[in-house]
């Protein structure tokens, strides 16, 4: 499964919508990498955490204010999302009941199969490539060094690895 890795910077260059683009995208990568802390740990004590839903918020927030030239780039990657949000909506599944590499027993073998293929489509080259331009455009655009963003979140390199990915 493709682990989307936000990898950005802290500061940000350029024209206003891009400005704007890298606070959003700084603001909504601590969301994801604190939303993959907390599946992690609901994970070790057994229990569900709704990923699904926050994510494609995330990801449709910050497709709503990319730049133009990175939009096609996140419509492939909300629309894969959405594409399994409502997969898992239609099977009747509560999505803290979705976990990455699980599907609750007695679940509907149709529902089962559909869950499946729709959830690999996130690891499909078309949505991949999508992340990895994505990513390629923010550490291009969104400088490192955090002077204009009030000092570096993320990791050493700024990066967020392991945002929070589902399937069955």
């Amino acid at each position: 499964m493709a682990v989307l890795l936000l990898a950005a910077t802290a500061a940000c260059g350029g024209d206003g919508e891009q400005e704007d683009y890298c606070a959003s995208f700084l603001d909504r990568r601590q969301e994801l990498s604190d939303l993959a802390a907390r599946q992690s740990e609901a994970a070790k004590d057994g229990e569900g955490v709704d990923v699904l839903s926050p994510t494609l918020a995330a990801f449709e927030d910050l497709r709503d204010q990319a730049p133009t030239e990175l939009r096609d780039e996140w419509d492939t990657l909300v629309f894969a999302y959405r594409d399994l949000a409502e997969a898992v909506e239609s099977s009747g599944l509560d999505p803290v009941e979705f976990q990455v590499g699980e599907v609750p027993e007695g679940l509907d073998p149709a529902d089962r199969k559909t869950l499946s293929r729709v959830a690999s489509k996130l690891g499909a080259p078309r949505v991949v490539e999508a992340a990895s331009g994505i990513e390629g455009y923010s550490a291009q655009v969104c400088e490192d060094g955090g002077e204009d963003q009030g000092g570096d979140e993320g990791g050493e390199d700024g990066a967020v690895e392991d945002a929070p990915t589902e399937e069955p």
